[in-house]
């Protein structure tokens, strides 16, 4: 059965993505802040996408909250709707309406 990385090994921290792409932490946010990024929100872009991706492909909000490593369901909703502005049913729907009949 595939594991998900982020289940198993926890996200990546600023430390971890440094050392993979041969910077310092300094260096990484120095290069992310110049392209108007924090780590933080890189890994809140991330994970938007992924579980977007996830929806596409049909998977439950139950599945994909764990997928991604959240606490809960509940977590997961929070935090998809402060940065979607909706919740991830809404925004299921939504791509429903949107792809062809």
């Amino acid at each position: 059965m595939y594991k998900p990385h982020i289940r198993f090994y926890g996200l990546p921290t600023l430390d971890s993505l440094a050392e993979l792409c041969g910077f310092s932490k300094q260096q990484l946010q120095r290069r992310l802040q110049r392209n108007g990024l924090s780590f933080t929100e890189l890994m809140r872009y991330i994970l938007g996408n992924l579980a977007i991706k996830y929806m596409i492909e049909g998977k439950p909000v139950a599945e994909i909250s764990n997928l991604l490593g959240y606490a809960s369901v509940r977590s997961f909703n929070k935090s998809f709707q402060r940065f979607h502005r909706q919740t991830p049913t809404q925004y299921i729907e939504k791509i429903h309406q949107k792809s062809p009949q």
